[in-house]
């Protein structure tokens, strides 16, 4: 039987490629979503979609980014980069899916001069506003299930 991905963010560059890649596999069944199908931060919605499609992983690619656009709106910001992930991970784990969450540079000032990982100290080049609470989200997902149920995936990239 085929396993159902749902990739969040289809039509992002990200997105794309991703849908690339699962829609070839054989053993998946590809759901792509976009802005156009589903409001992220639309908590019922987003449950019911997840409701429905019953997938066996998902794929969030959804993000607001540009620094500066993100700093001049703080509040649509943490709506689309946190607090929606945050219910997308209870939803997913209330329903037994695994979620994988893929995040970018942008929490970094990029002095670093080899990868950084999740480990590394936060500092980005504006306004600080929410980074604490974005640091802290990938610490809940993991503590919404034990340890050996831990279903959620979370990349840096």
């Amino acid at each position: 039987m085929k396993k159902k991905i749902l990739v969040f963010g289809v039509t992002g560059l990200l997105g794309t490629s991703i849908e690339k890649i699962f829609k070839k596999d054989k053993n998946y069944k590809f759901i792509g979503c976009s802005h156009r199908d589903i409001d992220i931060t639309n908590h019922k919605k987003l449950k019911k979609l997840l409701q429905k499609h019953r997938p066996n992983f998902v794929i969030n690619t959804v993000a607001l980014i540009g620094i500066n656009f993100c700093e001049k709106n703080p509040e649509k910001t943490m709506n689309v980069n946190a607090f929606s992930v945050y219910n997308l991970a209870k939803i997913c784990k209330s329903l037994n899916i695994t979620l994988v969450q893929i995040s970018t540079h942008a929490v970094f000032d990029g002095i670093k001069k080899k990868p950084y990982d999740e480990n590394d100290a936060t500092n980005t080049c504006g306004d600080n506003t929410g980074i604490a609470f974005v640091e802290w989200i990938p610490l809940r997902w993991l503590s919404l299930s034990e340890p050996q149920e831990n279903k959620y995936l979370y990349y840096q990239i």
